[in-house]
């Protein structure tokens, strides 16, 4: 006897656009069901036309067996005959007769659409490189400019470009969703059988031997790997590390005369790579609440279902409040209105990010929260300050307020939990920065009152065990990951230095708000 098997893959497949949870499972269940078609006698006696066999369905169904594996995807063909080469011939026409009785099948409507939407796609992805092309080259260009007449020129162009790039990337984006939605009914031969191997008990020691020795290989290499390298250095090695979406990559920002410049890069240099980096992720960062929407993750009540984030890292010298001020101010140049909460009791910085003087905030309202009799409608004192940011109209700031002696006890308490919600009342997106996760409880715990994490990592410094336990802490509390930011800067400067910097030296008016007119250019007078 002779046995010739070939594989087939059912579903999204490698190829898949990012399959999600649903299409797997259907996926699974489709491939069962085409398991089974392979034993029935209407794909049988098209294999027997076919191949001309001298032989009946029922008989021929006796030689073949069907192996599917749920993990894979893959289906497996196996056919057990007393002559190699039409084993493998009946092995192959059984593969061909299932991938033409799916979807999939050269022809069909479905692969005709396929075809005009990867061409579409293609078309679409040349035009992203042509534009990111042209706006490095613009960007270069201002960089040498000059005159004013022609930085002006050139900024305006600049502003053009990055218009047609984003309305390129919503068209590919589109697209590319309704090109995986194309791919969850699909079969392909993955590998055509050859001329069926004698049936020998030594043929599968050897196999099984040998598989034994690659695993041992295997696990020997990622083994060094995790014992010589524990460091996260690229985007590919966060994603693996935590398994979670990758948001994008922060360039690191070098700023002439002030190298520990700290303050919203995005406003103080908005042309540079860093602001444009920055601009990238929160162009992600708004396009998976409408992802999250989409698959169900969160309740599609409105346009807007993902309100409340909340960005951390696993350490003190993550940048966070850094990286949320920049997010914030992003996503309120969209349009969208942003209150941005810096919950980092133990050291709230984010007032000094934004020119901010120390005031009440955060902490002061939930103690304030604390006082009020229980039954008692809370008053409008007790709501935390919110200060507006003149250059950024749809942005405001909630400072952190005092350092309390309890912040554990004020961010784990049903009133933070209120004061979100009422937060959220006020604005389309509600942005809050906490301590670190691998270090104070209560950031775990506020995570599990928002819709959404983004979990910061700084290359070079952050470890991959230090990340994958701050994943599984948050997953133990069915907190939801939105995605990963790798920052490629160093830990930031001295706080107490970042007014001076945001402001080029002038004094903060009263109220708490940065003046514009003169903030913004001293800020670019230092790029």
């Amino acid at each position: 006897m002779y046995e010739a098997s070939a594989l087939l893959i059912v579903g999204p497949g490698i190829d898949g656009l990012s399959p999600d949870l649903n299409d797997l499972r259907a996926a699974a269940q489709l491939m069962q069901s085409y398991a089974e078609l392979a034993r029935t006698k209407p794909v049988l006696q098209n294999v027997v036309n076919a191949l001309n066999m001298d032989v009946s369905p029922e008989k021929l169904s006796k030689a073949i067996d069907t192996r599917a594996d749920e993990t894979t995807q893959i289906l497996t063909i196996n056919v057990q005959w007393n002559d190699a080469a039409e084993a493998a011939m009946v092995a192959n026409m059984v593969a061909e007769v299932l991938v033409d009785m799916s979807p999939s099948a050269t022809g069909s409507e479905e692969s005709q659409l396929k075809s005009k939407l990867a061409a579409q796609i293609d078309s679409l992805e040349t035009e992203v490189a042509r534009l990111d092309i042209t706006i490095q080259q613009l960007t270069d260009q201002l960089d040498r400019a000059v005159q004013a007449v022609e930085r002006s020129v050139i900024t305006d162009r600049l502003t053009q470009e990055r218009n047609n790039l984003a309305e390129a990337r919503r068209m590919l984006s589109t697209l590319f969703d309704s090109f995986k939605g194309s791919y969850t009914n699909q079969v392909k031969i993955v590998e055509v059988a050859s001329s069926g191997e004698a049936l020998d008990s030594g043929l599968y020691l050897t196999v099984i031997m040998g598989g034994m020795a690659g695993l041992v290989v295997a696990l020997a290499i990622v083994l060094g790997i995790e014992f010589f390298k524990d460091t996260i250095d690229t985007g590919e090695e966060l994603a693996l590390a935590t398994r979670i979406p990758f948001l994008g990559s922060l360039d690191r920002f070098k700023a002439t005369g002030a190298p520990d410049r700290t303050g919203p890069v995005v406003i103080g240099n908005p042309e540079s790579k860093a602001a444009e980096s920055y601009r990238m992720v929160g162009s992600k960062l708004l396009l998976s609440r409408y992802k999250l929407q989409r698959e169900g993750l969160i309740a599609a009540k409105d346009e807007q279902s993902v309100r409340t984030m909340l960005i951390s890292g696993a350490y003190a010298s993550d940048n966070t409040s850094e990286i949320a001020a920049n997010l914030a101010v992003v996503l309120a140049q969209t349009g969208y209105s942003v209150i941005l909460v810096d919950a980092h009791l133990h050291n709230p910085t984010l007032h000094h990010e934004f020119g901010i003087p120390e005031q009440r905030g955060l902490a002061d309202a939930l103690i304030e929260r604390t006082k009020v009799l229980i039954g008692t409608p809370i008053a409008r004192a007790t709501m935390p300050t919110l200060v507006p940011v003149k250059w950024a109209p749809k942005l405001s700031i909630v400072p952190g307020g005092i350092v309390p002696a309890n912040p554990f006890e004020l961010l784990v308490s049903n009133h933070m939990t209120e004061l979100i919600d009422e937060l959220k009342q006020q604005a389309d997106i509600v942005l809050i920065t906490a301590s670190p996760l691998i270090s104070f409880a209560e950031s775990l715990i506020l995570a599990s009152h928002v819709d959404g994490v983004v979990l910061v990592a700084r290359s070079g410094k952050t470890q991959r065990s230090m990340v994958k336990e701050v994943v599984d802490s948050l997953r133990s509390l069915n907190v939801h990951m939105i995605g990963s930011i790798l920052d490629h800067n160093r830990a930031s400067a001295d706080s107490s230095s970042a007014v001076s910097k945001l402001t080029g030296g002038l004094p903060v008016k009263s109220g708490g708000s940065v003046d514009a007119q003169n903030a913004v250019p001293a800020l670019r007078s230092q790029s």
